[in-house]
């Protein structure tokens, strides 16, 4: 590949990065302000963190966090394939993410509030971004994930055109994975073949926070920490993949 063609590709890439971006803050506009009254004052102020009065139960911390995490992976992704080296292709992606979140939270500040720990979870996700892209072995050893499935709430409110997804908090777990198999003293082991389909998984979710859940129901607010095995699904993909390049 010469000079020439690299440049095309890395511009290729800026602009699927460009374009990955403004429909995100397309949506972002339309989920979160679009047709909503501005303050009289720009507002900063905390909305706490995990407490259990808080109006998620703590869930929108580490779905900022996990957020901050994903853009970042996700751009670095598509800058690395536009031939960017791993280095700046890190850094450039998680510092696009961290901007763009933070922008998002100086708006809040018109609208609602900006939140100091919103803007740390924004912050830890962009920097874990960086630091699984820069060291492989803790990206393989560790994964960071929601699960989700939407709310009846948010279900019901859906079909009224609320397209905020991301604030569903009562369908999302947000869970650390540590894949069991590729831990450094057990990658050698015989039996690390079958470990690599065990994760160990620790979790939080809410219910009943967020959406509002309708009160003549009596729904109780919960907050759930776990501790629990996963199967590792990603392990179970590749080796489904890796038979069938064989037999072809």
């Amino acid at each position: 590949e010469d000079a020439a063609q690299l440049r095309r590709r890395k511009r290729r890439s800026l602009l699927a990065v460009s374009g990955t971006y403004a429909a995100i803050t397309t949506w972002m506009y339309f989920a979160w302000f679009y047709d909503k009254p501005e303050l009289p004052n720009f507002t900063f102020g905390g909305d706490r963190w995990f407490q259990d009065s808080t109006y998620a139960g703590g869930a929108d911390k580490l779905g900022h966090m996990w957020s901050g995490y994903a853009l970042g992976r996700l751009t670095t992704t598509l800058l690395r394939r536009g031939g960017w080296s791993p280095g700046a292709a890190s850094i450039l992606g998680s510092s696009l993410s961290c901007a763009l979140f933070t922008y998002v939270e100086i708006h809040d500040g018109f609208y609602y509030q900006m939140s100091p720990g919103d803007l740390a979870g924004d912050a830890t996700g962009c920097l874990l971004s960086w630091v699984m892209e820069r060291s492989p072995t803790l990206d393989r050893m560790f994964d960071l994930r929601v699960e989700y499935v939407s709310s009846p709430e948010y279900r019901r409110t859906f079909l009224d055109g609320d397209i905020n997804i991301a604030e569903d908090y009562s369908g999302q777990s947000f869970m650390l994975a540590a894949h069991i198999g590729e831990m450094p003293w057990l990658r050698a082991q015989p039996s690390a073949k079958y470990l690599r389909y065990v994760d160990v998984v620790v979790g939080f979710k809410t219910r009943n926070y967020k959406p509002d859940p309708d009160p003549e129901l009596g729904k109780q607010r919960r907050q759930t920490l776990f501790l629990g095995l996963s199967l590792n699904a990603q392990a179970v993909w590749d080796d489904v993949f890796a038979r069938q390049r064989k037999l072809r």
